[in-house]
């Protein structure tokens, strides 16, 4: 739901699917970026120099970001510990000695994409494990959109083993264990083991629990647009932190078969502002975009759909909980929330669920 991209090198991602098969479609490495009236793509230097130095050029880096990149790579690189550093990503920067106009124009927004939060209060390990994705791989989508991930995962799977669309209403306790669920229709499915793989907020109802995690939501403005300002398969990062939306996305540019004929897909990333939700009309966007573009002509634009997530991700700020997968119970907790808020954490978690069931 909503924008997402795979990042090629999860490891466990690559243990659980057949990436092959996906048929990736990659974005460049990097995101464009507004230097003054200017837009300006920043990109690997070791992929795409020349952007580097294009860079260098219009301010967006000092010499010592450029060395301090390079020596940032090689640390994530060498260091493959996942364990919590204990400091904010924020702090982590500072501490690194990248520049004020670095860390504002490229970090900061960049980060605050892939978790919907401006603060980056996000547990310095987490950013330490992208940083090294990004440079091991790639931010793609399947030819076929997101939706080709559990599809081959469930096409792997035993003829009439997988329901869809029914509600579990409850577990069912016998002696203190969970022996099997309660769907909403009345009908009681009996197990030898149950595994709740839902997000954190079910899977607290189920058990009867308080949410021990906090969830930031999400919001993806959609439109159909006969042309775009920009052409390269880059995102574009918001120029201030004041402006409602994250980043711009030109999906089609790397999945053609998502626009209409004729036409473009453009994904709006909107991040909360004055509130904890984020909220922003389709024409306030347009407005929005046109001041990031300017003499944009949205006139032609066509607004397609609103994607809203409640619970998108959860909060990973240092000395954040994590689910335990194996309870007193007897339930298996399969779910991101075990390991890392991400596509890699879901399968991960996935993997140690089995691991539980498989060794109860």
């Amino acid at each position: 739901l909503g924008f997402q991209v795979l990042f090629s090198a999860y490891p466990t991602v690559n243990q659980v699917l057949d990436i092959q098969a996906l048929d990736l479609q990659a974005y460049d490495a990097g995101a464009l970026v507004r230097v003054g009236q200017h837009w300006r793509a920043f990109s690997d230097p070791l992929r795409h120099p020349g952007d580097a130095l294009s860079s260098l050029g219009a301010g967006l880096l000092e010499p010592r970001d450029v060395a301090l990149v390079l020596r940032l790579g090689a640390h994530v690189l060498w260091e493959r510990t996942t364990q919590p550093a204990g400091v904010t990503t924020a702090q982590f920067l500072r501490d690194w000695g990248f520049s004020a106009t670095f860390r504002e124009r490229f970090l900061q927004p960049f980060f605050s994409g892939i978790w919907l939060d401006r603060s980056l209060d996000v547990d310095a390990s987490v950013f330490k494990f992208y940083w090294r994705m990004l440079l091991l791989g790639r931010a793609a989508v399947p030819a076929r959109g997101m939706q080709a991930l559990p599809d081959q995962l469930a096409a792997r799977l035993p003829a009439g083993s997988l329901e869809m669309g029914v509600t579990v209403a409850a577990l069912v306790y016998e002696e203190g264990r969970v022996r099997g669920v309660t769907l909403a229709d009345g009908r009681v499915y009996r197990a030898d083991a149950v595994v709740l793989a839902s997000s954190p907020l079910e899977t607290a109802r189920l058990l009867g629990e308080a949410p021990v995690l906090r969830g930031k939501p999400a919001l993806t403005l959609y439109y159909a647009a006969p042309q775009v300002p920009f052409t390269r398969k880059l995102i574009a990062l918001a120029p201030d932190a004041a402006s409602p939306i994250g980043i711009v996305a030109i999906p089609s540019l790397v999945t053609p078969a998502c626009a209409p004929p004729g036409e473009y897909q453009v994904a709006v990333q909107v991040l909360p502002t004055h509130g904890p939700e984020p909220l922003l009309e389709a024409d306030e966007a347009l407005r929005e975009l046109v001041r990031w573009f300017p003499g944009l002509d949205v006139s032609g634009w066509r607004f397609m759909q609103a994607v809203k997530v409640p619970f998108a991700q959860f909060d990973q700020a240092p000395g954040t909980p994590r689910i335990t997968c194996r309870r007193d119970d007897g339930v298996v907790i399969a779910s991101e929330a075990v390991r890392q808020s991400s596509i890699e954490g879901a399968a991960a978690g996935g993997l140690e669920a089995a691991q539980a069931v498989l060794t109860r």
